[in-house]
C-alpha cells in the first residue's frame, strides 16, 4: 500500500468526512423536526401552538442528547482520562431514550476510567445499535484487574451485522471502502489501538453479538 504523506492525508480526511456525513445524517431529524414547529407555530399561530411548541421541545432535547453523545464519542474530549463510568452511562441513555433499545448497565461507578475507554465504550453501544436495527437489550459491563480495564458491550435480539460493517472492524479495513454507515466501525477500531487494545467481535449465538476491549490503566494521553 502507498503510505506517502498525501495518502495519509486523503485516508484521514475520508474518514472525517464520511464521520460528518454520519453525524449530519443523524441529526438532520431532530433538527428538522424544530424548524417544523417553528414554522407551525409563525403560519398557524394560537391553534397549534402548543402542540408545536411541544414538537420543537422534544426534538430539541433530542438534538442535544444526540450532540453530548458525540462530543465525548467522536470529539478530543473523549479521549483523556478522567471520563467516569456513571458520565458515560448517562450519555448512553439519553443516546438511547425513545429508541427501541434497552440499556442494561447496571453499577456504574464514579472511578475514572482509563484514557479512551469512555470513548471506546459509546462507540460500541453505537456498533451494538447498528446491529439491531429492529431494537433489543445493549448491555454493558467493565471489570477491572492487574493493571488493564475491560469493556464488554452485548447486543441481544434481532441482530444483523452484515459483511460491509464486519469488514470494517479493522483498522487493516480498506479506508476507500467506507462509507457512511460503516466508518463509524472502523473509527472505533482505530480508537482501541490507540489506548492499547485490540476492538474484539464475538458471537456466542444467533441472537447475540459481543464487543470486547481491554486498555491499559496507564497510557500516554493523545498529544502527550
Amino acid at each position: 500500500m502507498n503510505t506517502s504523506p498525501h495518502t495519509a492525508v486523503s485516508v484521514d480526511l475520508r474518514v472525517c468526512e464520511l464521520l460528518g456525513s454520519r453525524l449530519c445524517h443523524d441529526l438532520i431529524s431532530p433538527i428538522g423536526a424544530v424548524t417544523n414547529g417553528i414554522e407551525l407555530i409563525e403560519e398557524e399561530g394560537g391553534r397549534l401552538a402548543a402542540d408545536a411548541l411541544d414538537l420543537a421541545g422534544r426534538s430539541a432535547r433530542q438534538a442535544s442528547r444526540l450532540l453530548q453523545f458525540y462530543r465525548i464519542a467522536f470529539g478530543l474530549g473523549g479521549s483523556f482520562t478522567g471520563s467516569r463510568l456513571a458520565e458515560v452511562r448517562d450519555l448512553a441513555e439519553g443516546y438511547l431514550s425513545g429508541s427501541r433499545h434497552r440499556l442494561d448497565w447496571p453499577g456504574a461507578s464514579e472511578q475514572p476510567l482509563p484514557s479512551g475507554l469512555g470513548k471506546l465504550i459509546l462507540n460500541m453501544v453505537l456498533l451494538a445499535c447498528d446491529c439491531l436495527p429492529r431494537g433489543g437489550r445493549i448491555g454493558v459491563a467493565t471489570q477491572a484487574a492487574d493493571g488493564w480495564t475491560a469493556a464488554a458491550v452485548t447486543a441481544e435480539g434481532d441482530v444483523r451485522m452484515g459483511e460491509e460493517l464486519r469488514a470494517s472492524l479493522s483498522d487493516t479495513a480498506d479506508p476507500q471502502a467506507l462509507t457512511p454507515r460503516t466508518v463509524q466501525a472502523y473509527f472505533t477500531a482505530l480508537v482501541a489501538i490507540r489506548a492499547g487494545g485490540e476492538l474484539i467481535l464475538a458471537e456466542p449465538d444467533a441472537q447475540t453479538l459481543r464487543f470486547t476491549v481491554a486498555v491499559p490503566e496507564l497510557l500516554a494521553q493523545p498529544g502527550a
